[in-house]
């Protein structure tokens, strides 16, 4: 980066105090060269002329002398701010893009390289349009002139949603900070970049967290009035079918049995709503996960015996455990394996792991994975949406409520999937902090380590 400015020493004392110096011993000289030398003999002149030189060279010496002095610990100033500039300049928290008028990028910071994935030598020089999504280069040429046209500080938040493309094409939201610095060639804008991809996120969590639950409470509402009804439905059925057994033919008695069926399917869903929708008191204990697996493998593994289906499951010795509910953190996991076992049917594999979490410290990992068809992309967004379902028997409330639970315990729960290629579903957790163990068992100490896993 670099500085340019101009050193005002209008005020500055030196010039004056030299000029000064130089009147009170010049003009004594040219009285005493005037009227005293001239009557000397041919010497006179000389000696004249000589002093003039010495006291010039001299006043001269002193001014040159004290200004370089003075210039050495202005530039020495000049160095300091220069360095404590760039320092604040590559450290920033915010990737710092520096524009000139036409456009041009002339400096990024290590911030904004590490967003845009370019390196300085990449950037610099080349036109910001190359940060800037196809779809909106034209109109963001109009902004940039009118920006410049009556130039403006604006505020981080303020303005348009603005989105960013890196090198790899990818797009990412971003707010962005714009602030002019007046220069002799017109002027460099200086534009503060903030990735808030995380930050939608969580909003949008939040939102979706709300909706879900007024929609639950809507949900039970529905399914407490709908309950009284199908009772009766069912319950005049089967008055029906037991009272006119004999006067019934085949096909009516076929057609009651359809009613029948669908009636207690109808009831069976309207339970889940409830229960899904009912508001728990969490009963928060410290939970081992390594525990936990193990009795919620239990009791699926005569199931997956039968169906050829095996079970390999992976979890590390030392850790941490979490606190939270037991009995909803089971049922997520009996969800998720029952989710496997349906998408497998037969002859496949389901794989069960559970490790510090790499990425984020301070949380642990829960994951299931299973060798099935996979999710198609148009399924997988709305996979923990209410009452969606892939399934032909399906309610479309286990998954919802599964996220719900891991919402509830400061978790988040993620899938990952690709059509003939399996299902991973992510459960990632805090962990409880050491202290909060009672029992003196801060980590988990299951029978399964890193270096051996329970196969099925």
């Amino acid at each position: 980066m670099v500085l340019k400015g101009k050193l005002d020493f209008n005020f500055d004392p030196l010039p004056r105090r030299a000029t000064v110096i130089y009147f009170a011993f010049g003009l004594p000289w040219v009285a005493l060269s005037e009227y005293v030398l001239p009557a000397a003999p041919f010497y006179g002149s000389l000696l004249n002329r000589a002093t003039f030189v010495i006291v010039s060279g001299a006043a001269l010496f002193f001014i040159l002398n004290a200004w370089r002095r003075r210039v050495k610990v202005i530039e020495t100033g000049l160095q300091e701010a220069i360095g404590r500039a760039a320092a604040y300049f590559d450290s920033a928290q915010w990737g710092i893009i520096s524009i000139d008028r036409v456009g041009l990028i002339r400096r990024a910071n290590p911030k904004a390289q590490e967003l845009f994935g370019y390196t300085s030598e990449e950037l610099e020089g080349q036109s910001i349009d190359i940060l800037i999504p196809d779809r909106i280069r034209a109109r963001h040429a109009g902004h940039r002139k009118d920006y410049f046209a009556a130039p403006r500080n604006r505020p981080m938040g303020i303005g348009m949603d603005l989105t960013a493309r890196r090198k790899d094409g990818s797009e990412f939201p971003v707010e962005v900070s714009l602030h002019l610095i007046k220069t002799e060639a017109g002027g460099v804008v200086s534009a503060f970049v903030s990735d808030i991809s995380e930050r939608l996120k969580l909003e949008r969590e939040a939102r979706r967290g709300e909706t879900l639950t007024a929609l639950g409470a809507v949900a039970a509402g529905v399914a407490h009035e709908l309950n009284n009804p199908l009772a009766v439905v069912s319950s005049r059925i089967e008055l029906m079918m037991q009272t006119g057994a004999s006067e019934l033919s085949p096909q009516m008695r076929e057609d009651l049995e359809v009613v029948r069926r669908n009636a207690a399917r109808a009831s069976q869903i309207a339970s889940e709503l409830l229960n899904s929708a009912r508001q728990r008191r969490l009963e928060r204990q410290l939970v081992n996960l390594n525990d936990l697996i193990n009795e919620t493998t239990l009791l699926f593994r005569e199931q997956f015996r039968r169906d050829a289906i095996a079970l390999k499951v992976s979890a590390a010795e030392a850790l941490p455990a979490v606190k939270g509910d037991r009995g909803a953190l089971g049922q997520v996991l009996i969800n998720l394996l029952s989710n496997a076992r349906d998408a497998l049917g037969a002859n496949g594999e389901i794989r069960i792991s559970a490790a510090a979490a790499p990425d984020r410290p301070g949380f642990v990992q829960l994951r299931v994975e299973d060798s099935g068809p996979g999710i198609p992309p148009d399924a997988r967004a709305k996979i923990f949406d209410v009452f969606y379902t892939t399934k032909n028997n399906g309610t479309g409330l286990g998954l919802w409520l599964s996220r719900r639970i891991v919402l509830e315990h400061q978790g988040q729960i993620e899938v990952e999937s690709e059509p003939g290629r399996g299902t991973a579903f992510t459960i990632t957790l805090p962990a409880a902090p050491d202290d909060q163990d009672a029992a003196g068992r801060p980590t988990n100490s299951g029978a399964m380590n890193d270096s051996r896993t329970s196969e099925n």
